[in-house]
């Protein structure tokens, strides 16, 4: 995260996409695992340094919280 805060984030948005898709395991879990990544991609993704970056992770973000939401 510290050497390649860009490119850590990217990964931390592609793998909560990939949770998130995820049909194998548990739904909810995979849920879980797709916020969790989704939070950490944030930390470099924000509003001023990188919005578009911020604003598509935040969308995933979203649907990922709406569908636990749902599941409570």
């Amino acid at each position: 995260q510290e050497t390649l805060p860009l490119q850590w984030a990217r990964t931390q948005n592609n793998l909560a996409n990939a949770y998130y898709s995820r049909i194998k395991g548990d739904k909810t879990e995979n849920i879980e695992k797709a916020i969790f990544a989704s939070e950490n991609a944030l930390k470099i993704f924000t509003k001023e340094a990188l919005p578009t970056e911020w604003a598509t992770t935040q969308n995933s973000f979203a649907a990922a919280y709406s569908d636990r939401t749902q599941r409570r």
